[in-house]
């Protein structure tokens, strides 16, 4: 586990990405991507190459990966997700997130989902999984609000947790890939990386923290660790 000097836990709020960190989403995502890069002639097909379409805002990788221009990406974004909504529901969650969400609600510490998945899917998936319950508010990204990087997003999970009165004087985001880092860096919070997601040792190494196992991450945002 690695750590900086500052902050420390225990943390007054956690805020969870969803894709790699939650769920092991990698499956459902690239049959979706296949579906429609297949549709027009994009040439990525590899695992290795969809993988990097996992974790980004979809704005950002249908341009810059996929080539699609300013006036296609929305509505190849649209046919996205709807091939992924007809799939959403075969999203599996990893081994003892289920667990440890419980564990860090039943500890008194506010959740707040923080992904870059569009933010009504990520409600509707959250609701399927019954996690919902357990998050004080539920974030994705949203175009509509102009709410697209993972900066944004993670602006406005903490607004939230703050209009609702809790405490976010020493939050943190948990997430797999270095845009959360990024977008926790840019709100000048602290990040943890766990290892079970899609993010490489590279990435990993950014983060302030660092984890192995869902348990090791409900001991260490709790400050129960040995």
């Amino acid at each position: 586990m690695k750590s900086n000097i500052l902050p420390q836990p225990p943390f007054s709020a956690v805020l969870i990405d969803l894709d790699g960190t939650i769920t092991d989403s990698k499956e459902v995502i690239m049959a979706a991507l296949r579906a429609v890069f297949r549709k027009y002639g994009v040439k990525h097909d590899t695992d290795e190459e969809l993988n990097t379409y996992i974790g980004p805002p979809l704005e950002e990788s249908f341009r810059e990966l996929a080539g699609f221009t300013e006036d296609e990406v929305d509505e190849r974004i649209a046919e996205f997700r709807a091939e992924y909504n007809r799939i959403l529901y075969d999203t599996p969650l990893y081994d003892g997130m289920a667990e440890a969400i419980v564990q860090l609600y039943e500890a008194g510490i506010p959740l707040s989902l923080a992904t870059s998945k569009n933010e009504k899917i990520s409600v509707r998936l959250m609701d399927y999984l019954e996690l919902s319950q357990y998050f004080a508010t539920l974030v994705g990204s949203d175009a509509a609000a102009g709410r697209t990087q993972k900066s944004e997003v993670v602006q406005t999970a903490l607004a939230r947790l703050s209009q609702q009165g809790l405490d976010i004087s020493r939050p943190v985001l948990v997430g797999d890939r270095i845009h959360d880092v990024e977008g926790a860096a840019a709100n000048q919070i602290a990040s943890v990386m766990v290892s079970w997601g899609y993010g490489d040792e590279d990435e990993r190494a950014r983060a302030t923290y660092r984890v192995d196992s869902p348990q090791e991450l409900v001991a260490f945002l709790t400050g129960k660790t040995d």
